[in-house]
């Protein structure tokens, strides 16, 4: 079975993207070096996918920012403000100017002697990236350029990788959107946008491309009539056309529904679908009697999550799906930039690292390295695609036909999986017991709200509109530099607590001299809210590695929640 990855994360091994950029915008960096780290990044990630025989490997997945801002540009919907007319590119095809002037379409910036606002962020969907709005209204031209499509298609050609460009498709690019003005509806622009898409498909067509990828979540969630017209309306059109690659309509993060219908009956060649945020896509697709003609990407390895798949099951599906097109690839459910980018990153734990929460005695996280038990449960994105390997070694072959090594990389999930379900740590029964002690009373407070109120008054004697901050105050160079040195070694407990109790003095000091009357301690000894409190719980991990593109050079590390939680000694008192 023949296999296919939506995207790569694109920060990087050690977060380098993010460091090339930051050093870019404060001019350490120079374009030229940012666009060697940017190229070092996609030939990394294509050489990985390729090394374990992906046969549609992307490309026109990474961006120096963000992909829809990408597409903006690929289709030329840029607001006037930021002089885009000038003839600029954003591909480092300019140099600086040229970068400059696309990241101050992120960023804001001087354009002219003018100082401009960045398009707006929002949410991509329900997952934690950030994309930018791109801005489109009456006034709106599209005018094509391919350029960055084709610089990456031709990267990947010299590195002997057939690549397969994925770009965000017309109905998804304008619901994403947003009016310039108000009361004018992006829709409107369907049609002037499919022509544009047919000068881009067929200029791909030109670079040789087989199949091109155009992306269409938006489909997964709730469409009406109209939206459904325009989605058959300008595939039609598109599919049309006798200029252009293989098309294959790509969804995700959940089922299609009404849309089902329309993707069965529409001309295109090939049609993803999300088969772990989208289980009911399965029953979709039977009742639309398949995609007859058509090549289905089924997207069985999930990357949204960061766990071993179980391949067990990923092959049963897989054989549900036999015989409901023409031809099944095995594919990731949507991009791995959702996910770290590799276990190998994470550093071996010492011999006598805590179980599973390394909290100091005065509070401050360890962050203590994977433990044995609970890495082979993990699976970033590098992990992801070597189950795909799998996947199209083992999907459709009786076992005795299936070669050693893939054999054996079953078995050992199958145990993995077996392991996890097993955990003493995932199920924990002290914890169970006290969640079914608890009673409807329980989580109510003994005492009703005015003579709470009285008693605060009393106590606090706060005047008729208080005032406070949220809690956190800036983490200073000074204190990030005493917390390196004191994870490093380089200074011990006692000298970092000092160094706390310094900060919280200086804190509370100020609040007390502009005269607020609630004061908070600024919370000095936080990194990071989340792994904070993470580490001093059972039932979490903290990958050292485990970043994620949030967006543009902003990454995070979610605490990975992998069973029972419980807390083994106060987290705040102190």
């Amino acid at each position: 079975m023949r296999t296919a990855v939506h995207g790569m994360p694109r920060i990087g091994p050690g977060r380098a993207l993010k460091r090339a950029l930051e050093g870019f915008w404060v001019g350490r960096v120079t374009a030229d070096q940012l666009e060697e780290t940017a190229a070092s990044i996609r030939r990394q990630n294509w050489e990985t996918m390729a090394a374990v025989g992906v046969d549609f490997v992307p490309s026109n997945d990474f961006s120096l920012y963000d992909h829809m801002l990408d597409a903006a540009l690929l289709v030329g919907a840029v607001p006037p403000r930021f002089g885009w007319d000038k003839g600029l590119s954003g591909n480092g095809s300019n140099g600086d100017v040229g970068l400059q002037r696309y990241f101050t379409l992120a960023r804001g910036g001087m354009v002219d002697g003018h100082q401009v606002g960045a398009l707006d962020l929002t949410k991509w969907f329900d997952t934690n990236y950030h994309q930018l709005v791109p801005e489109l209204g009456p006034d709106t031209v599209f005018r094509p350029d391919v350029t960055k499509a084709i610089d990456e298609l031709a990267e990947a050609s010299g590195l002997g990788i057939p690549a397969t460009p994925a770009v965000v498709g017309p109905l998804t690019f304008l619901l994403r959107s947003a009016p310039a003005e108000g009361g004018f509806d992006v829709m409107s622009l369907l049609e002037p946008l499919v022509d544009t898409y047919l000068e881009v498909l067929a200029e791909l067509r030109g670079q040789g491309v087989a199949w091109v990828r155009l992306d269409e979540p938006s489909l997964v969630e709730e469409r009406n009539v109209a939206e459904l017209q325009a989605l058959d309306r300008a595939y039609r059109r598109l599919s049309e056309s006798r200029d252009r690659p293989n098309i294959s309509i790509t969804t995700y993060f959940g089922h299609v529904g009404a849309a089902m219908s329309i993707l069965a009956d529409l001309p295109v060649e090939g049609v993803g679908l999300d088969f772990c945020r989208g289980p009911q896509n399965l029953d979709l697709l039977r009742a639309a009697g398949g995609l007859p003609g058509k090549v289905l990407f089924a997207g069985v390895v999930d990357g949204r999550n960061v766990w071993a798949n179980d391949l067990e099951a990923s092959l049963d599906l897989l054989g549900q799906l036999d015989g409901l097109a023409e031809e099944v690839v095995a594919s990731t459910s949507c991009s791995l930039l959702h996910v770290p980018l590799g276990l190998a990153a994470e550093r071996v734990p010492a011999a006598d690292s805590a179980s599973d929460h390394g909290a100091s005695q005065h509070g401050a996280p360890q962050h203590a390295a994977l433990d044995d038990e609970v890495r082979p449960w993990l699976s970033f994105a590098h992990e992801k695609l070597d189950e795909l390997a799998v996947l199209g070694q083992a999907a459709g072959r009786e076992r005795s036909t299936v070669d050693a090594g893939t054999l054996e990389a079953l078995d050992a999930n199958r145990a993995v999986q077996q392991a996890r379900r097993q955990s003493s740590r995932v199920v924990d029964d002290a914890v169970r017991r006290r969640v079914a002690e608890v009673g409807e009373t329980d989580p109510r407070r003994s005492a009703p709200y005015v003579d709470r109120a009285v008693a605060q008054q009393g106590e606090l004697g706060l005047p008729l509109l208080p005032t406070t901050t949220i809690g956190s105050f800036p983490q200073t160079p000074e204190l990030r530099a005493e917390r390196a040195a004191w994870r490093a070694g380089q200074l011990d407990d006692d000298g970092y607590r000092r160094s706390l109790q310094a900060e919280i003095d200086r804190v509370v000091t100020l609040q007390e001299e502009v005269g607020l009357d609630v004061l908070v301690h600024g919370e000095p000894e936080r990194d990071d809210m989340v792994r904070y409190f993470a580490d001093q719980l059972t039932g979490f991990v903290l990958p050292a590695e485990g970043w994620v593109q949030s967006y543009g050079s902003r990454c995070v590390r979610p605490a990975v929640l992998f069973g029972d939680v419980s807390r083994p000694q106060p987290m705040t008192v102190e």
